[in-house]
């Protein structure tokens, strides 16, 4: 087999794979959209067990209040990255070597009620709103080694910027869960229906979003077409690599 021929094979099964699984992708969020639309917002005062859709405003719990490492700010729930700049001959770019989460229940409030929320596993959608670059920066340095990520290599200084989404009290979210039994809740004690729910991951998709649920909609038809037909083109072309270069073989 000439390389010319074996670089084309090879680009096919890329093409061949990368298809597949923008497809995936996008049959994934073609279920999303089905949830989102099927899944009616509830007033929190009324909620029912199993699948769950609400929106409201953040109330951390009593003393649970927690501190994002780089701002400093309060928070419900943190993601925080640690990037290092790398150059290349088209000129650099900020590579992330390590990442981490910090995160504690929650209470939701649309003014009916308050339902409590546990944000683990959850896919939370909330921008990157705290970026900077360190430099010599002592308090981001301190705060980055106590993270047990190295600030030098050899005594080395390396070029680093941190970010961190997060979301805090008072904001606004929307929710879509599944509502179980609150296990913080002795049976039969709870003085307002919802003070015995808890929202979380025990079904397939669980999402925290600081987006209304039309742009959730709009961003999750966008997605879904563009990994569908992506997909599909790319399976095509890949499988036509293929098959006309192993037929020349």
């Amino acid at each position: 087999m000439s390389s010319s021929n074996a670089d084309l094979l090879f680009l096919g099964f890329a093409l061949l794979i990368v298809g597949l699984v923008a497809f995936y992708n996008g049959l994934k969020n073609f279920r999303l959209k089905l949830l989102i639309e099927n899944t009616p917002t509830s007033k929190i005062r009324s909620i029912a067990m199993g699948s769950v859709e609400v929106y409201g405003k953040i109330i951390p719990l009593p003393l649970k209040i927690l501190k994002a490492p780089f701002s400093g700010r309060d928070c419900v729930w943190c993601k925080w990255t640690v990037e290092e700049w790398r150059k290349s001959k088209h000129g650099g770019y900020w590579n992330k070597f390590k990442d981490g989460l910090i995160s504690d229940y929650f209470y939701i409030n649309d003014n009916s009620g308050t339902v409590l929320v546990d944000p683990k596993n959850a896919n939370v959608d909330t921008p990157c709103d705290f970026t900077e670059e360190v430099g010599s920066n002592r308090t981001l340095l301190g705060t980055i080694r106590s993270l047990k990520v190295s600030t030098d290599i050899f005594g080395i200084p390396r070029t680093l910027r941190v970010a961190e989404q997060a979301l805090s009290e008072n904001e606004f979210v929307y929710v879509l869960g599944t509502a179980i039994d609150n296990p913080f809740v002795a049976e039969g004690t709870a003085v307002k229906h919802e003070a015995d729910v808890l929202i979380s991951k025990a079904g397939n998709f669980f999402l925290i979003s600081e987006n209304s649920e039309k742009n959730l909609l709009s961003q999750t038809r966008a997605i879904t077409k563009l990994g569908i037909i992506s997909g599909i083109v790319m399976i095509i072309i890949g499988l036509l690599i293929i098959f006309l270069r192993l037929g020349k073989l």
